[in-house]
Parts: C-alpha cells; sequence; structure tokens
C-alpha cells in the first residue's frame, strides 16, 4: 500500500473516530474543555505525597506503586518487582540527586531506554 493510501486511512479513521467519540483526547473540544487546574500527574503526586514534604520519597512512591500494581497478578513478570520499579523510577527523573522526586521530576516527560 503506498504511504499517500496509508496517510489517507488513518486520516479518515481519526477524523471519524473525533466525530463518533467527541469526549475522546481524538477531539479537539475535548482539549478546550480541559481543566487547567492540574493535570491528573499533578493530582496523583498530591495524593501520594502524604507528608506534604513537596516531594515523594522512596516509601510513598512503593506505596503508590504496590497499590496499583496488580495487573492480573503479572506485574512482577512483566515489570518487576515494585521496589525495582521504585528504585528505577526515581533513578530517572531524580534530577537533583537528593533520592525523592519533586512535583517537576514527577511530572516531566521521561524517555526510557
Amino acid at each position: 500500500m503506498s504511504i499517500l493510501k496509508k496517510a489517507s486511512r488513518s486520516f479518515i479513521l481519526l477524523t471519524a473516530s473525533a466525530l463518533l467519540y467527541p469526549n475522546s483526547l481524538l477531539s479537539s473540544d475535548h482539549m478546550i474543555q480541559r481543566s487547567p487546574e492540574q493535570t491528573w500527574k499533578e493530582k496523583q503526586f498530591e495524593k501520594w505525597d502524604q507528608d506534604d514534604s513537596e516531594t515523594l520519597s522512596a516509601d510513598e512512591m512503593l506505596e503508590m506503586i504496590t497499590t496499583h500494581k496488580n495487573n492480573g497478578g503479572r506485574w512482577e513478570e512483566k515489570w518487576g518487582t515494585p521496589e525495582s520499579q521504585t528504585k528505577g523510577r526515581i533513578r530517572k527523573r531524580d534530577v537533583d540527586g537528593d533520592g525523592e522526586l519533586s512535583l517537576k521530576e514527577f511530572t516531566a516527560k521521561v524517555t526510557w531506554n
């Protein structure tokens, strides 16, 4: 199939999806209506920062991960233990090296290699 046909097919599918599901992420109206107050990640940060220190400690991250880890009982097969996930997430995001994640570090876009 030529590139033009693939692009046309993708455009048609995306347009149809936006028309059929106006509240989906594909709809530009949905993006306009999105609340500017807090993003999902900011809400999660606020929820899990239990000591109100404005950082997430390793213990708070571990609790967050273990609370959401079930995934049909196959979490560890796919992602590793909650402890290894905690260490990996902090290692990857902790820019200032203090062992905790600030809101900026927690919400930053991360590239996993």
